[in-house]
């Protein structure tokens, strides 16, 4: 157990490094020596964050195992919630993942002078996403790890709809297939997957969907859909544009369909959010392969791996040189600068395994 504060202030940090005649730059740069070691946290992203050095890290899992638990186990004072009005925001925050400012400032009532940290060591933790969906003016955010508390379990359309490719051998079946499908069209449907080497990492379909709805937000003044958000699926619009996301046990499938005139942002943004993942939370290493996968009305189920899908120019990820060009070169600001990972984040895995939520 650790003895000592929890946290300090960085002013408080300068003033003792004053004292021994350290220059603030130094300071900061043994900050993030030390946080490189796991021996503080401390991250420089936003003035929030720059403003608190953690001593403690069991600190902040206890902090944000307050928001992000299993609901049977971690009982909540519904008599407080009632006080202020709160019940409602419980309620969503349990079926829709959904949590509201009011309800982070009742959770963390002991930490109020740091909520805006708390929001921010979340944020580019990717355990919440900014909610710019919600009318009026009330703060929201969405914490996809939430959402394996909801009640929802069935499966998608696609994912019957692929079941029933599958089971007829790829074979044709006009009346059911054209029922199933995801899409309000009979075009062709495409996705490119990340296939995993072994089960799918914990909390990695939940960064996707934060990442996702961070960068959907940004057309939320177009009247953009409302993202919908479920354990095994999501539909994520941007524009007028529908991105569909499918879960497995080992597999997250982005589905487009044929006439979806953003599939080279599609690329250039999927491939961009899963080295995102790898290089931030997995140090570098590689965890899962790109394959395109598609189904055609007239034919069979085809997937590819992504060279064969390069060598044959498999449309529309591929469809001509320049596209595969211009994804390449752009491939890096695919996700915005204000929703990337730190450089220096904790060991995630370890992390979400200490709040339960495996």
């Amino acid at each position: 157990e650790v003895s000592g504060p929890n946290y300090v202030t960085l002013e408080s940090v300068f003033e003792v490094g004053n004292a021994l005649g350290i220059k603030e730059d130094e300071v900061l740069d043994m900050l993030g020596f030390y946080h490189h070691l796991g021996v503080v946290v401390h991250f420089t992203d936003t003035e929030a964050l720059r403003n608190i050095v953690v001593l403690n890290a069991q600190w902040l899992v206890s902090n944000i195992s307050s928001i992000i638990h299993d609901k049977k186990y971690h009982r909540v004072k519904v008599s407080d919630l009632k006080k202020f009005g709160l019940i409602g925001d419980l309620q969503r925050m349990y079926s829709h993942a959904i949590v509201s400012r009011d309800l982070l400032e009742f959770f963390w009532s002991d930490v109020m002078q740091e909520v805006d940290f708390m929001i921010d060591f979340a944020r580019r933790m990717l355990l919440l996403s900014d909610w710019a969906f919600s009318p009026g003016q009330e703060k929201r955010y969405v914490v996809p790890s939430l959402l394996q508390q909801s009640r929802t379990k069935r499966s998608s359309k696609l994912q019957r709809f692929y079941k029933a490719i599958k089971n007829v051998g790829g074979r044709k079946q006009p009346s059911r297939l054209d029922r199933l499908s995801p899409f309000e069209t009979q075009e062709n449907i495409y996705a490119l997957v990340y296939v995993f080497d072994q089960i799918l990492p914990l909390g990695v379909y939940e960064r996707v969907l934060c990442l996702l709805v961070g960068m959907s937000s940004f057309h939320s003044g177009l009247s953009v859909a409302v993202p919908v958000l479920k354990p095994s699926w999501a539909d994520i619009w941007f524009g007028s544009s529908r991105l569909h996301v499918e879960l497995n046990h080992r597999t997250i499938s982005f589905y487009v369909h044929e006439g979806d005139k953003n599939v080279e942002k599609y690329f250039q943004m999927l491939k961009s959010v899963l080295s995102k993942i790898e290089s931030s939370v997995f140090k570098g290493k590689k965890i899962a392969d790109l394959q395109f996968e598609s189904v055609d009305f007239s034919s069979e189920y085809v997937a590819y791996s992504i060279d064969e899908a390069r060598r044959r120019r498999v449309k529309p990820w591929f469809a001509s040189a320049e596209i595969e060009a211009r994804s390449d070169e752009n491939e890096a600001a695919a996700v915005p600068d204000h929703i990337q990972f730190a450089n220096n984040p904790l060991d995630l895995d370890n992390f979400m395994h200490q709040m339960g939520m495996e």
